[in-house]
């Protein structure tokens, strides 16, 4: 699986010309995330890696996690 997150720039006021960012407002982004599943009879091995590009961004006062690496290991009996 391969996705794309996008998000463009927040404004306070209706014109538009005075853009939200940094850690008080909203960032715009374009995040890339990767996702893979294995599976084999009675197990399932799924690995990822969202925000590839390990791009900054912020909503609010709290920064988005940066390049984050994931595993899952599942079995059914």
């Amino acid at each position: 699986m391969v996705a794309l997150n996008w998000q463009d720039d927040a404004f306070g006021r209706v014109e538009n010309d005075d853009p939200l960012d940094g850690s008080g407002g909203q960032s715009e982004y374009l995040f890339l995330d990767i996702k893979t599943n294995y599976r084999h009879k009675n197990f399932t091995l799924s690995s990822g890696i969202t925000n590839l590009t390990d791009e900054t961004a912020w909503t609010g006062p709290h920064q988005y996690p940066n390049r984050t690496f994931v595993t899952d290991l599942s079995w059914k009996y």
